[in-house]
C-alpha cells in the first residue's frame, strides 16, 4: 500500500482485508508528526517520528491500564443512548405522515408537455431586434 507522511511517500505491506485499519493507522501518525511539526520547535525528522511514536504509545497505554466503566457508567450510557433514541424516533414520527393518511388517492396527473409546434406562449415577448448591452 502506497500512503504519504509529511510529503515523503513509503510502500507497506499490509494483509489482505487490513487496508482500511493501517490507513487509519497512517492518519493517526501523520496527525501526530503534522502537530509536532507545526509546533515548530523540532526540527529533525527523526526526531518528530521518535516523538509521534511516543504520543501514540502512550495514548494506547493509557487505553490499556484505564479502568472498566463501573456498572453505573455503563447503565448511565445505555440510558443515554435510549434517549438519543427516542428522540430520533420522535422526530422520524414527525417528519412522516400521520398513520391515518389515506394511501387510496392516486397521484396526481402529469402536467401536459408543451406544444413546441405553436411558438412561444402568448406572455413571452418576442425581441425583434438584437439586444445590446448599455455603453
Amino acid at each position: 500500500m502506497e500512503c504519504e507522511l509529511l510529503g515523503q511517500s513509503y510502500t507497506l505491506a499490509c494483509p489482505p482485508g487490513c487496508e482500511p485499519m493501517l490507513r487509519l493507522a497512517v492518519q493517526t501518525v501523520e496527525d501526530e508528526l503534522t502537530a509536532i511539526r507545526d509546533a515548530g520547535k523540532i526540527k529533525t525528522r527523526e526526531r518528530m517520528a521518535i516523538l509521534a511514536a511516543l504520543n501514540v504509545a502512550f495514548r494506547l497505554a493509557e487505553q490499556l491500564v484505564a479502568p472498566p466503566p463501573s456498572p453505573e457508567e455503563l447503565l448511565e450510557g445505555q440510558q443515554t443512548d435510549r434517549a438519543m433514541i427516542d428522540l430520533m424516533i420522535q422526530q422520524i414520527d414527525a417528519a412522516l405522515p400521520p398513520a391515518n393518511w389515506p394511501t387510496d388517492i392516486p397521484p396526481p396527473p402529469p402536467p401536459p408537455e408543451p406544444d413546441v409546434r405553436s411558438g412561444p406562449p402568448a406572455d413571452v415577448p418576442i425581441l425583434t431586434t438584437p439586444w445590446m448591452p448599455p455603453t
